[in-house]
């Protein structure tokens, strides 16, 4: 019996010496993973409070909010919207999709949103750390720069800000692009090569920014995997096979072309939102000077990340020169101390080289809006000052290694401190007022800010504030039809149609297509009964963007006041083809019904509403009235009971307007 129980005993033992032994298969896992668990944690734990932000007025409604393609999640219309639309002055089919695949899972709830943003963004810190491990970086210098790269203030702006899902995602693809790329110059074969083309056109479907990913390809065949036979930086034996140019140039071409393609696509985008702005506007000479400021500023802000906000004013009437100067100088300087230390420190070099040539296409010399920097422009170009930084960090502690320590603590200490920026930061984008006041405040003369706070106090119906804060940002930047929009809708506020008028005609006469201002004019005229000329102007407004639901809705109205059924009835169903659950156009449409007759049809109209909106009790007084005419008296007293409920005032005798004409 003991020979029997004895060697039961052993083998319990052994096995719970086991469970608390890990084995050498689970210390190697761990000791690979737990730099991806530190970096995530990290990640998450900055941008925790994006979770608690909502959308914000600038861009996001145009990708969202008041987007009804979006709105209605992927679908056969919203794939073929994403590959067709030049909405937002960019072709970013990709982008659109991730938009619309988030709306179908989250509905609009910033959270989720949000949630997606930061997911990429991490898994863009883990891709950079394998990256750099990659390129036989240290793990520990590894860490620190993807760690830098992770918590860094600069990238709050892509990643708090839901328009800048396309900086994320384009980012991931970048990084597919260049692990997937050199894989393929360790060992050259046409599946790996294909499959680098292929992450390289979905990132471009992302973002057209990546159009330097030839060019930056070519950096890394140089340095650090010096593929190039005909020339090497440093005398560090190869680990890739070595190619002649001619062989790099050939490889390239295919990227190249996509890129250009991709380079003409995305001009006659930017021409239909009219976001090109022109020479004489804004000078050769001007625009030199601002792109060489806007390169040290970037560097400074690398170095010193405070004073961040979303938008930094661009003023070509007062440039400093002496500014000029200091920022050529501080530019030319590092570009000769890259170029003089590159074969002691290549990292130096190829670190500055993918910052230069990945800022390239938003420096400014093509000008883009009425913005002088960037916060977002850097997350790109940050990705080879890490490479650099990883290298760096392995030279001094091969060079001083007793300082291993000081150097550990120090790289703590930026990642502690940049943490607390970012959490700060991330902050400011609570909302669109948190938003502006912070800009407001942070940048002078900032008439941009000045703008969207005066749409808030609107929106508060606050006109008189709105007004005084929006001809401050006229006095500023006078030129800009959007923020005389913006005065004539103050006016149109407190029904002061003469100067609404004014306000909306100058901006016509510059502008004719401002949709803006086509809208305002529309209110203005069917205020005064120039019921011809509103339909008009909300014609002209509905050609400019045709899935205004705003633009449909008061057509359907107009039309629905003059009694004619049958167009009404097409605006209205124009505008639940965009939004299927859109109350006001269900109880719109069955208004028009019932005073055409059709009481059945319009039965249909207010039960979908109550679907919508099972509460409503206009729904439920019209049901009552129109199931009343049927002599279906079992059914209004219901639907009459319901109202009486959900209303301290009895039902009135007429179907009640679901909304004023044309906003009134």
């Amino acid at each position: 019996m003991l020979q029997t129980i004895e060697p039961s005993i052993a083998a319990v033992d052994a096995a719970a010496a086991e469970l608390k032994m890990p084995s050498q298969s689970d210390k190697a896992f761990f000791r690979k993973a737990w730099p991806f668990l530190v970096l995530a944690l990290l990640t998450v734990a900055a941008y925790l409070g994006t979770f608690r932000n909502d959308f914000v007025d600038y861009d996001d409604d145009r990708y969202l909010t008041a987007n009804p393609v979006v709105q209605r999640g992927l679908s056969l219309r919203g794939v073929w919207y994403a590959f067709t639309t030049f909405d937002t002055g960019n072709w970013i089919p990709l982008t659109w999709l991730s938009f619309e695949l988030d709306a179908s899972l989250f509905g609009l709830h910033p959270a989720g949103f949000h949630g997606v943003n930061l997911l990429l963004h991490t898994i863009n810190v883990l891709l950079l750390y394998v990256w750099l491990k990659r390129l036989s970086i240290s793990t520990g210098c590894s860490l620190a720069a993807a760690a830098i790269f992770a918590v860094h203030p600069l990238h709050v702006e892509s990643v708090a800000w839901m328009s800048e899902r396309k900086d994320v995602l384009s980012t991931l693809f970048l990084l597919l692009v260049v692990l997937q790329y050199q894989r393929f110059a360790e060992r050259p074969n046409r599946q790996r090569y294909l499959l680098a083309l292929g992450f390289f056109l979905l990132g471009l479907l992302a973002k057209p920014m990546l159009i330097t990913v030839p060019a930056l390809l070519f950096l890394l065949d140089f340095w650090p995997l010096r593929r190039c036979q005909d020339w090497t930086l440093d005398r560090v034996q190869r680990s890739v096979p070595a190619v002649s140019l001619r062989q790099l140039c050939l490889e390239k071409l295919p990227f190249a072309l996509l890129a250009t393609a991709l380079l003409v696509v995305t001009f006659f985008a930017q021409r239909s939102d009219l976001s090109f702005v022109d020479t004489r506007v804004h000078p050769w000479p001007a625009r030199l000077a601002n792109a060489v400021c806007s390169g040290a500023w970037y560097l400074e802000k690398t170095f010193w990340p405070t004073s961040l906000c979303i938008y930094y004013p661009l003023d070509f009437g007062n440039i400093d020169t002496l500014q000029v100067a200091w920022s050529a100088g501080l530019l030319g300087l590092i570009t000769l101390a890259a170029i003089g230390f590159a074969r002691q420190q290549p990292g130096m070099l190829f670190g500055w080289l993918w910052f230069v040539v990945s800022l390239a296409p938003v420096i400014g010399l093509v000008q883009i809006g009425a913005q002088a920097h960037a916060d977002r422009y850097t997350y790109v170009p940050h990705l080879g000052l890490c490479v650099a930084l990883g290298f760096a960090a392995m030279s001094l502690l091969a060079r001083w290694p007793r300082t291993k320590i000081f150097q550990a603590v120090g790289a703590c200490t930026i990642v502690v401190v940049c943490s607390i920026l970012t959490f700060r930061q991330v902050d400011t984008w609570r909302d669109s007022r948190t938003l502006w006041t912070h800009a407001n405040e942070t940048a002078p003369d900032n008439w941009m800010a000045l703008f969207h706070l005066s749409i808030d106090r609107l929106q508060a119906r606050q006109p008189a504030t709105a007004r005084e804060l929006i001809q401050q940002s006229i006095e500023i930047q006078p030129g800009n039809p959007d923020t005389r929009a913006i005065l004539g809708k103050t006016y149109l506020n407190e029904q002061r149609w003469d100067e609404a008028r004014q306000v909306f005609l100058e901006n016509l006469s510059q502008l004719p297509r401002h949709r803006d201002s086509l809208i305002g004019m529309a209110v203005v005229c069917h205020a005064c009964r120039e019921y011809r000329d509103a339909e008009g102007y909300l014609l002209v407004a509905r050609d400019v963007d045709p899935i205004n639901s705003y633009v449909l809705m008061q057509l359907g109205l107009l039309y629905a006041q003059a009694e004619k059924t049958d167009a009404a009835l097409e605006q209205f169903d124009a505008v639940l083809r965009l939004v299927p659950r859109n109350i006001a156009a269900l109880k719109a449409a069955g208004q028009v019904l019932a005073r055409a007759g059709r009481t059945d049809a319009a039965i249909v109209r207010f039960q979908a509403a109550l679907k919508v909106l099972p509460q409503d009790p206009e729904s439920h007084v019209a049901l009552a009235r129109l199931f009343d005419a049927q002599g279906d008296l079992s059914s209004s007293e219901r639907h009459a009971d319901a109202a009486r409920r959900l209303t301290t005032t009895k039902p009135r005798s007429k179907i009640v307007q679901t909304s004023g004409v044309m906003g009134q």
